[in-house]
């Protein structure tokens, strides 16, 4: 199915659908204001990882192995994250200050197209 039919259940906290084929593009979970967590890894989805960055209660964000891409500029605005595995993924550019999210505790990003050098803080 596709994720993105998803998108009208506002007060869904958990989406756990991890080794699935579920695809679409995850922009269409932009609405789900009550997510806190989302594991969509190892699945079929793809999009703009910074259309889902903007869901303020959200805790755990796992999209590694997928086709999720662009940049991670929008990641500092979730300041409740723990958990954030984009591992394997088409995501790019550079890494952002994340001092803002003190409550973060693992961050996995290898195997994919982000450059340059780690920001301070």
């Amino acid at each position: 199915g596709n994720v993105g039919g998803l998108g009208n259940l506002t007060n869904l906290e958990t989406l756990k659908l991890t080794s699935t084929k579920v695809s679409g593009d995850v922009v269409g979970l932009a609405n789900l204001r009550g997510l806190e967590f989302l594991f969509l890894d190892s699945t079929k989805v793809s999009g703009a990882v910074s259309g889902i960055c903007y869901l303020p209660r959200l805790d755990h964000l796992l999209l590694a192995d997928t086709s999720v891409h662009g940049g991670l500029e929008a990641l500092p605005h979730l300041r409740k994250l723990k958990v954030v595995t984009l591992h394997r993924t088409q995501i790019s550019g550079t890494l952002p200050n994340l001092s803002a999210v003190d409550s973060l505790q693992i961050l996995t990003l290898h195997d994919n197209n982000l450059g340059g050098s780690l920001p301070a803080g």
